[in-house]
């Protein structure tokens, strides 16, 4: 389950979050909110029905699959009442069994032939009658266990969707993943492991929960059933006139209590030790699996570099508390084992028969009842031991609760951003919507770090238009994409106002009208798992029919990985995931196929063509200005070249210029923005020398294109630029990747 989390974020399509105060309030969801869920339900449950351990044990048999939960529940009844009812008889058949062996011993030392045979046929048929009682409680078992398991497994299938769906909406996982580094004593901070919470801690809770609550309902029906026959079979004991014909039964169930009560004290006891354990156990282990996934995730590197020694070096230091806490629980495990076979072992054999032996001598009972009777004693005394048998299930139970309501108090904690980042900083960050078409409006935007009031970005306006290329630069460190963050609600810390156009943070595939926006990270991300074809849709599903495969197939041809479009429904390439398969310059052309694919009307790409080499670069923003002439695109760049030179065309219509300000300490430097038109010349031309002070660079050069030829350029041509200048492309223009 935990494993499909990072298929999930790749195509979840659901990316709105609130636009004010008063939107975030609505992060609550309604029960009559319908979501797509892959368990099968219609509904998601409110978090807040499953903060507690209660809330998250009953949330699954009140959702909309209660018909299901509750019929599975039926069944396990009804097999375990079936289940008692066979051991009532049994114990019944069992003492008519051994009475009937005595008789046919007597007969035959008395050598009466007749009684004898009579004998030989009760014994057959009461041996025929225990036979069916035994296949029948076979049967009743299995369906039971059948019905558990179903049960377990549709449970956990129907809580981990609703865990998966509540982590991804409103940005939960944002939030957490930024409090990543919290105190430990803050709600709010990442739970350690959250794949093996959600994955594992889910597995075993309703495992667990399933399993005590069919041995909880078992035992109490064997209790009351096997207790109802001992008190049919009750029979008057000495020193105990005042309970009349219930003397015996009195006598048992006493001895029952006065011997089950203290061994299940000590079970306890040792059972709190073993709660903490288990969990210190899924902790550690967690922590260990992390680390190996890193080491397969980034072997590459790590080969590269002759890391290995260190990286064993982590290895080991991360499993010395995993190899200390098997220790500690495998001692106490061991020792509780010893303890059940102790406790059962006495009970059985020799406990369970002394509260009969009064019945025994005084006559009252004869060697079937005798023998019942202390069945009934010793089913009695195991079942009221469940608890004993289960407390280290419980205690397993109680740890794997904890880790999942952890998490569900983690995103509580975070459903109001806005509220909760302003514990710990700045976050009085305004953002509002207006009609579509005006762009993205930034003012008196001041942005902060975590735990400081001092900003480390200024912008006091900047309008990113509708339909323009813009260029955002500045030193390293500066804030740059931390400024492209703030914008989608992915930075919680600072002051200002952000306007945006209605629908810009979401990216609605799909729905009539809707606006979209990508944003595209330095470091493309191609989950595994998926398709070539998904990875160029997402966040749509490859299965919606707005993005069929030509319309794929012509995208990746467009930035050449034509070679690819035969494998669009694959989802690996000669054994390896697709991830493996392309190199860095490649992923960012996959990028650049779904923007192609998507056409989005907002496009901000966070230096993604940082992995291409300069040529690809001019190609890559040439057939972009060609395909999508009317996306607005915002992008980190370190290329001065991109925006051509003090006089020619330059792919990029305005340009964002990150300075340091007038007043800066040298440890936290304050950066202010500036915002140039790059389609006139004299602007052009100051904004060029404001660069080159602002990157401490030498008088900047464009580099020719490829394509161009210098050697064809009509006298007084300027060098480096080339005579065909289409409108709106610049220099630079390709028909097509080659």
């Amino acid at each position: 389950m935990g494993s499909r989390l990072g298929e999930i974020f790749g195509r979840l399509s659901d990316w709105r979050s609130a636009h004010d105060a008063s939107s975030a309030k609505k992060s609550e969801i309604s029960p009559e909110t319908h979501v797509r869920l892959r368990s099968g339900s219609a509904l998601l449950t409110p978090l807040e029905d499953m903060r507690t351990r209660w809330g998250l044990v009953s949330a699954w048999w009140k959702s909309d699959q209660k018909l299901l939960a509750w019929s599975l529940v039926g069944t396990i009844v009804a097999t375990s009442l079936s289940v008692v009812g066979t051991g009532i008889v049994g114990a019944y058949v069992a003492g008519q069994l051994l009475q009937t062996f005595t008789e046919a011993v007597t007969a035959a030392a008395q050598q009466n032939p007749e009684m004898v045979a009579e004998a030989a046929k009760d014994i057959a048929v009461l041996i025929g009658v225990e036979g069916g009682l035994v296949a029948a409680n076979a049967a009743l078992n299995g369906a039971k266990d059948i019905a558990g398991k179903f049960m377990h497994l549709k449970w956990r299938n129907w809580l981990g969707d609703q865990l998966e769906t509540h982590l991804l909406r409103n940005r939960h996982f944002v939030h957490l993943v930024f409090n990543k580094a919290a105190n430990d004593d803050d709600p709010a901070r990442m739970p350690d492991n959250i794949d093996q919470r959600i994955q594992e801690s889910v597995k075993n809770m309703t495992g667990s929960v399933g399993g005590l609550a069919m041995g909880a309902a078992h035992t109490s029906f064997s209790v009351l059933g096997f207790g109802g026959r001992l008190f049919a079979l009750s029979v008057p004991v000495a020193g105990l006139s005042m309970f009349g014909s219930s003397g015996f039964a009195t006598l048992a169930i006493g001895a029952m209590l006065a011997y089950v009560g203290p061994m299940t004290y000590i079970a306890y006891r040792q059972a709190r030790v073993l709660k903490d354990l288990m969990d210190a156990q899924q902790t550690t282990e967690g922590d260990y699996r992390a680390v190996l996934n890193g080491l397969v995730n980034n072997a590459d590197q790590i080969a590269a570099a002759g890391n290995e020694r260190i990286e064993k070096k982590v290895i080991d230091a991360v499993y010395k508390p995993v190899d200390s806490v098997w220790k500690k629980y495998a001692v106490s495990t061991s020792i509780y084992a010893a303890f059940l076979n102790l406790q059962s072992g006495f009970a059985g054999r020799v406990y369970s028969y002394l509260p009969s032996l009064p019945g025994l001598l005084s006559g009252d009972f004869n060697i079937a009842q005798f023998q019942e009777t202390a069945s009934l004693t010793r089913a009695n005394i195991d079942e009221s031991s469940w608890v004993i048998k289960t407390l280290p299930d419980w205690a397993n139970l109680g740890a794997n609760v904890d880790r999942v309501t952890s998490v569900v108090e983690a995103m509580l904690a975070v459903e109001d951003a806005k509220e909760h980042y302003a514990k710990s900083g700045v976050a009085e960050m305004e953002y509002a919507t207006r009609a579509n078409g005006g762009g993205i409006v930034l003012e008196n935007v001041e942005l902060m770090h975590q735990g400081q009031e001092k900003a480390f970005l200024r912008a006091p306006r900047i309008h990113l238009k509708p339909g323009k290329f813009t260029a955002v630069m500045g030193p390293s460190g500066c804030g740059k994409t931390t400024l492209i963050k703030a914008i989608f609600q992915l930075h919680p810390y600072g002051r200002g106002r952000i306007t945006v156009p209605e629908n810009a943070s979401a990216m609605e595939v799909g729905l009539p009208g809707a606006r979209k926006s990508l944003y595209v990270a330095q470091d493309a991300f191609l989950p595994d798992k998926l398709t070539l074809k998904q990875l160029v849709c997402m966040p749509a599903d490859e299965d919606d029919p707005a993005f069929d495969d030509v319309k794929v197939a012509d995208a990746l041809a467009k930035v050449g990985l034509e070679g690819f479009i035969g494998n669009l429904r694959d989802e690996h390439h000669d054994g390896r995931n697709w991830d493996k398969v392309f190199s860095g310059g490649q992923k960012q052309l996959i990028v650049l196929a779904r923007i192609l694919l998507h056409q989005p009307d907002i496009l901000v790409l966070d230096e993604a063509v940082s992995a291409l080499d300069a040529a690809t670069k001019i190609r890559f923003h040439d057939v972009l200005k060609r395909e999508c002439p009317h996306t607005a695109v915002v992008s980190i760049i370190h290329d001065p070249e991109l925006i051509g030179d003090s006089d020619g065309p330059s792919f990029y219509d305005e340009l964002v210029l990150m300075n340091r300000g007038r007043r800066f300490d040298s440890g936290n430097p304050t950066f202010e923005t500036s915002q140039f038109d790059m389609t006139e010349t004299g602007n052009r031309r100051i904004a060029r020398r404001a660069l080159q002070v602002a990157l401490g660079m030498p008088k900047i050069r464009r580099t020719p294109a490829p394509n161009e030829s210098v050697k064809s350029e009509p006298e007084g041509a300027r060098p480096g630029h080339a005579r065909d200048r289409s409108p709106g492309r610049g220099a630079h223009s390709a028909p097509r990747f080659e």
